[in-house]
């Protein structure tokens, strides 16, 4: 597998692993412990239930970077009954802040030493939430649009164990997006960095092909400084590229055929990859690669 395609997907897992919003409500009265300086939330407007809440138009940024996140609308439940519209509320801004480090690629310099708020506040909680028109955005690149989102706690003590599901764009309208993606977390919670991650199962859909994976993670404050040992299979991968070298740079089908070149045959059309992320330093399938990112 890449190096690109392997960070990338730690970083939407790391999103998913640490994610679970009153008018113009914004990071002062609703997580205190993060200042200004690291990191802002807005959301347009808010409705309120015991245990509920619908929240329309939040906006959320990492300060300084370049990198927000806006959705359209979130509809939040706590099964156990535990956390009261409030609670949801900082929960959800809690997850905007997770999602928009994971997407970083690490903790922005503006955030290092900030710890991922409202991790205590969760336990004992089993929050469902989805988030609706989602568009994560870096100034520069092109916006990553998702139709939607759902995050279920299955349990919260004494780790976070969490289901998720994404619906990412049409296939006929972006080639290369996933039109799926759905996995088993489990998070064990920390004041600071690094942070356990079980990765039970992973899957997403491109087109005819399938990827699938399992390992451990060991996310730090960047990926150079993460541990990861991920087991990653794709099916039918002379299909995504054909599908790719369609439309991505030359760079990024060279990278798919050594990575083909470099897997295991699994059988069933499947070609498997054991990638392992140690101190700045990426095995695949026992090879050296090279970091893409610092």
């Amino acid at each position: 597998m890449t190096s690109f395609s392997f960070q990338r997907k730690l970083s939407i897992i790391g999103a998913f692993a640490a994610s679970i919003a009153a008018p113009a409500i914004a990071h002062a009265s609703i997580l205190p412990q993060i200042p200004a300086s690291c990191f802002t939330y807005t959301v347009g407007h808010e409705d309120a239930a015991p245990n509920q809440l619908d929240a329309k138009s939040f906006h959320a940024e990492l300060t300084g970077t370049g990198y927000s996140l806006n959705v359209a609308s979130t509809k939040m439940v706590d099964h156990d009954k535990k956390l009261d519209s409030a609670g949801l509320s900082r929960v959800n801004a809690a997850s905007a802040y997770a999602a928009l480090t994971a997407y970083h690629r690490g903790v922005s310099q503006n955030c290092l030493q900030q710890p991922i708020p409202e991790t205590d506040e969760i336990k004992g909680s089993r929050p469902e939430a989805t988030w609706s028109g989602v568009t994560l955005s870096h100034a520069g690149k092109k916006d990553i649009h998702l139709q939607a989102v759902h995050i279920n706690v299955v349990s919260s003590t004494p780790t976070i164990h969490i289901l998720f599901a994404a619906s990412g764009l049409p296939h006929d309208i972006s080639p290369i997006m996933p039109s799926s993606l759905s996995g088993d977390i489990d998070f064990t919670p920390a004041p600071h960095p690094p942070y356990e991650v079980a990765l039970n199962s992973m899957k997403s859909t491109i087109g005819t092909s399938t990827i699938e994976g399992h390992g451990t993670m060991n996310v730090a404050q960047s990926i150079k400084a993460s541990q990861a040992n991920i087991h990653l299979t794709i099916s039918h991968i002379g299909s995504l590229i054909d599908q790719v070298k369609k439309v991505a740079p030359l760079k990024i089908t060279t990278a798919l055929l050594i990575a083909r070149l470099m897997g295991d045959n699994e059988g069933d059309h499947r070609t498997g990859w054991t990638i392992k992320l140690n101190n700045g330093e990426m095995l695949v399938n026992g090879v050296s690669v090279p970091m893409i990112f610092p």
